[in-house]
């Protein structure tokens, strides 16, 4: 499943991803306890290059707009609407993005504690 959904992902030549959907998706990020903080960092990460502070690959962008797209949609795998278990294969989809790009999100993490933006 991860591999079609990053295929999808990989093949969009254009990512688009509304401040409003960012917003949406950070106010989310609450529900997956711990993870939430990595979510979190995704979220920004996108935010930073959307505003053009930060640069990263298309592919790996491409992926991260991807995991946040697929945790908003509540017809999903397993529909969002299904107490506790909904939540289940976007935990996987977020744990599976966090270990997959661990460098990516270190890396972009180094950079935002020394960025004088911030």
């Amino acid at each position: 499943m991860v591999n079609k959904i990053v295929s999808l992902i990989g093949k969009n030549k254009k990512i688009n991803l509304s401040s409003k959907s960012l917003k949406k998706a950070f106010n989310k990020a609450q529900l997956f306890g711990p993870l939430g903080k990595d979510f979190r960092i995704i979220i920004s990460l996108i935010g930073d290059v959307k505003n053009k502070n930060y640069k990263m690959s298309k592919k790996e962008l491409g992926i991260f707009v991807g995991i946040v797209i697929y945790v908003l949609n509540p017809f999903d795998l397993i529909p969002d609407i299904t107490p506790l278990t909904g939540l289940l294969d976007d935990t996987a989809i977020i744990t599976w993005g966090v270990k997959r790009f661990q460098k990516t999100l270190d890396e972009y993490k180094e950079w935002k504690e020394k960025s004088p933006i911030y």
